[in-house]
């Protein structure tokens, strides 16, 4: 079992959250300690508030990526912000975010791409905003988020 959780409260250009790095902290400690051997080994690997810009993001993902074979179940875990730009393009918001929605914050479609592209079996945890709107069926499809649609897909392998 490996462990990406990642989680942001201490925003450095939007409003701050609360519990979104302790969040990430507890479901790393919870499967890094609570899985009673289950597995052969737990691996985790937590980044809170400066650590998930996108470079770190991707760098967490690569290390998942380089570290799983096929036989292999992940758990990723994001807690923080989510944002759309004004076409609808959904995004995992940085701690260091800006304006500029394509160069400092993780987009939706990268995010799905690169946990389609892992080895293994993945499972997906998203509380950030926009995130769940797909799951409520309180939108019509185009409203709701892609990237939740995209990554719940039978055809996607990853569990939302």
């Amino acid at each position: 079992l490996y462990v990406l959780a990642m989680g942001v409260s201490d925003y450095k250009n939007i409003n701050k959250l609360r519990y979104c790095a302790t969040d990430a902290a507890l479901i790393e400690k919870t499967f890094k300690e609570g899985t009673g051997g289950l597995f052969g080994k737990v691996e985790t690997k937590l980044l809170t508030d400066k650590q998930v810009t996108t470079a770190g993001m991707k760098a967490g993902l690569d290390w998942l990526k380089s570290k799983m074979t096929p036989k292999d179940i992940a758990i990723v875990s994001f807690s923080g912000h989510g944002a759309r730009d004004p076409f609808g393009t959904f995004y995992l918001c940085t701690q260091d975010m800006t304006d500029d929605l394509d160069k400092t914050a993780m987009p939706g479609k990268e995010f799905q791409k690169r946990l389609e592209d892992m080895p293994g079996r993945v499972v997906a945890i998203l509380d950030a905003c926009h995130a769940g709107t797909a799951a409520e069926g309180s939108l019509p499809p185009s409203a709701a988020d892609s990237l939740v649609q995209d990554l719940t897909a039978e055809d996607s392998g990853v569990i939302v």
